[in-house]
């Protein structure tokens, strides 16, 4: 269990600093429909996460340049110890096009920033922070996911995150070549 937990406080500093684990935390923009960022701050940016609380596995895809970073967490049970698998992805200019534009449709930049039941800490985890054409996002939830009314149980966590969050989804799914992402 103190390995779970460890794991978990490993994912939410992840989370709290806003890039990767070299990297100091930074602050983020605001979103602002329908505004432009000042120049200073249109550096492209993707941080991507979906996992569990407690439990791995755990999915991370980070931009770095032009290329991404996909990171997976998992346990093996096997040997107790966390394994973590990494892989550099190029996506195509298309994938990227169509990436921006399902991001676009599904609202992303409208995103609140934060959606969690505080009744709970099991259950789906994930968090975005996007910067891109000039604007910015970063959302993060528990439990909880855009286009929903209410929070779900832990147990109902995953299977009824809705069609806007599912579509989200699949395009991560699509932009890192239909690898897993929870």
């Amino acid at each position: 269990m103190t390995r779970h937990l460890i794991a978990a406080a490993c994912v939410f500093g992840w989370l709290a600093s806003s890039g990767s684990a070299d990297s100091p935390p930074t602050k983020s923009l605001p979103p602002v429909p329908n505004k432009q960022l000042p120049l200073a701050s249109r550096k492209p940016k993707l941080n991507l996460y979906i996992g569990g609380a407690i439990f791995p596995p755990n999915y991370f895809v980070t931009l770095n340049g032009e290329t991404l970073t996909y990171r997976v967490q998992t346990y093996d049970e096997a040997a107790k110890k966390s394994v973590e698998t990494t892989q550099i992805i190029q996506p195509t200019p298309d994938q990227w096009r169509e990436f921006w534009k399902s991001m676009d449709e599904v609202g992303l930049w409208n995103w609140k920033p934060v959606y969690e039941d505080m009744r709970y800490a099991d259950g789906t985890h994930w968090a975005v922070e996007a910067v891109h054409d000039g604007r910015s996002v970063k959302s993060r939830g528990r439990i909880f996911y855009p286009g929903q009314e209410t929070p779900l149980q832990p147990e109902e966590s995953r299977q009824d995150a809705g069609p806007l969050f599912e579509k989200y989804i699949a395009a991560v799914r699509k932009l890192i070549g239909d690898r897993p992402f929870y």
